[in-house]
């Protein structure tokens, strides 16, 4: 809008309000930017912020993530109830680092899942049967020459479509010491080269040590932390042994040997003995195997004499 005044002399002057207006501001921006310039060129760091910037770099976020599956069938069944249990199953393994520290502590969780499916008459044969599912939150430290693992690990057991009035379900505390190449991804890694082939490259094992939490120092009931079982603790071992390597396959030995103790001091008995056959090509895991159950004597899903052959994909 233009406005006319008259001055004294009779002239007509001639005022602009719009134009003030934006006179006006472009004169505020500047010494606005010019305090900002000069806020930021001579002022000192926040305190605390450059130790705060210190210490994250010491971290990674989700620096890391593995996973496997599996599906497999049994044979050698020792009686009918071991046939009508035993048809498939399928395993999903899921592995996530969420951070780590300085490159030697890991925060590790473990997510598994397993369905059971069994056999029955007629024109349709499959019967689901059970399904567990796991999850071990749990901390790394990766050594020189090995890791470490401790953690707690919690497993439940659920039927299907059938109920026998009873949930397994378990907290157990664990350790475990393994060598840098326990992992199936890093195991096949490790043996890829021309080069490779060094006992230390051929040979993987995990030793662990769990205890079935009870009472939580009195702080929760014993039907919370556990129930359907009467084991108190536990000790693995497993073992790889890698002896041929083609230009397609690589083939190696698995071992596995447990022991559960009850809290009557009875010990539980597991042997298996596998064998696993790595497909070379491409950038992704992939192998057959073949799982002897030589001998499990324990009380939740045991597998006692039955052979296992399935494919497994992992990275």
């Amino acid at each position: 809008m233009i406005f006319q005044d008259t001055d004294e002399h009779g002239f007509v002057q001639m005022k602009t309000d719009k134009l003030s207006s934006q006179c006006c501001q472009k004169i505020i921006a500047s010494f606005v930017l010019l305090f900002t310039f000069t806020s930021l060129t001579h002022a000192e760091s926040v305190p605390g912020l450059d130790l705060l910037a210190r210490v994250l770099d010491r971290f990674e976020f989700m620096p890391e993530y593995h996973m496997a599956g599996d599906v497999m069938a049994f044979a050698n069944h020792k009686d009918t109830e071991y046939r009508r249990r035993y048809f498939i199953e399928t395993n999903s393994d899921l592995e996530f680092v969420f951070f780590s520290y300085r490159g030697v502590i890991y925060s590790d969780w473990f997510l598994y899942m397993k369905t059971g499916m069994g056999r029955q008459d007629g024109a349709v044969i499959f019967d689901p049967r059970d399904v567990r599912y796991g999850i071990t939150p749990s901390l790394e430290i990766r050594l020189k020459r090995a890791n470490l693992r401790a953690g707690l690990e919690h497993f439940c057991f659920h039927d299907i479509d059938r109920n026998d009035g009873i949930t397994e379900y378990w907290n157990k505390e664990f350790l475990e010491i393994f060598s840098k190449n326990f992992r199936l991804g890093e195991y096949r890694r490790r043996l890829m080269g021309e080069n490779s082939w060094a006992p230390g490259n051929r040979f993987s094992n995990n030793t662990r040590l769990g205890l079935y939490i009870k009472r939580a120092f009195g702080l929760l009931p014993e039907a919370v932390l556990g129930g359907g079982h009467n084991y108190r603790w536990e000790l693995t071992q497993e073992n790889r042994w890698a002896f041929f390597r083609s230009h397609d396959w690589l083939v190696n030995i698995k071992t596995l040997a447990n022991a559960n103790v009850r809290r009557d001091g009875h010990v539980l008995q597991t042997y298996v003995l596998g064998l696993e056959g790595h497909f070379r090509r491409g950038a992704g895991g992939s192998m057959l195997f073949l799982n002897y159950n030589l001998l499990d004597q324990l009380e939740v899903r045991p597998k006692d004499k039955l052979l296992e052959v399935g494919i497994r994909f992992y990275n």
